[in-house]
């Protein structure tokens, strides 16, 4: 009789949500934890993440800009079209939901820019609390959408740089100085550079 090997997770199903994966990576425990332990200062870091990951959050309406970019173009911005053709019924895209997804990207950006520039008004390295947290890496990874790393740090596939690149001038503005300063400390002193996409 075959045996299935046990991880330390167990028997459990693969998780893909980003809420799922960091609730087992906590559990399963570790040097780190990227959650605070005080309940209000947990729901502001999960609430945060949840605007930045979660549908209709910062990335879903990034991509879904992106959809609209590379189908409104035939590709010339945007995903390519093939790549928007393919996405657009797993991000329920319809054009009237743009107008939406720009005021989310928008608000969203703005308040994280506002949360980046008192963390370092005040001297801190971190976004809200005086260690690293999960929002911190989400939002180094997420603000990849609006202005990628460059090229020389982080290699990407000339087709999906251009889309990264060639979203809308007042989204790429959103993304501030403080928040580029910010991702770019995530990148260096915790998560290493990404591997060429």
């Amino acid at each position: 009789m075959a045996h299935r090997r046990r991880s330390r997770a167990g028997d459990t199903p693969a998780r893909s949500g980003w809420a799922e994966i960091l609730a087992l990576s906590e559990r399963l425990g570790g040097s780190t934890s990227l959650l605070p332990e005080a309940i209000a200062d947990r729901a502001m870091v999960l609430g945060l993440s949840h605007e930045i990951l979660g549908e209709s959050g910062l990335v879903w309406c990034g991509r879904l800009l992106l959809i609209h970019a590379g189908l409104t173009t035939e590709g010339r911005t945007g995903f390519a079209l093939p790549v928007a053709q393919y996405l657009a019924p797993k991000y329920g895209y319809a054009p009237e939901r743009t107008t939406l997804a720009r005021q989310r990207v928008l608000a969203i950006l703005t308040h994280l820019s506002r949360l980046a520039r008192a963390a370092r008004e005040a001297g801190h390295r971190y976004l809200a609390f005086d260690r690293l947290t999960a929002l911190d890496i989400y939002i180094a990874a997420a603000l990849n959408t609006f202005a990628p790393l460059p090229h020389d740090l982080c290699p990407m596939r000339p087709a999906l740089r251009a889309a990264f690149e060639s979203v809308e001038p007042d989204l790429r503005a959103a993304v501030t100085p403080e928040l580029l300063e910010h991702r770019d400390f995530i990148y260096r002193e915790h998560l290493g550079l990404p591997m060429e996409l």
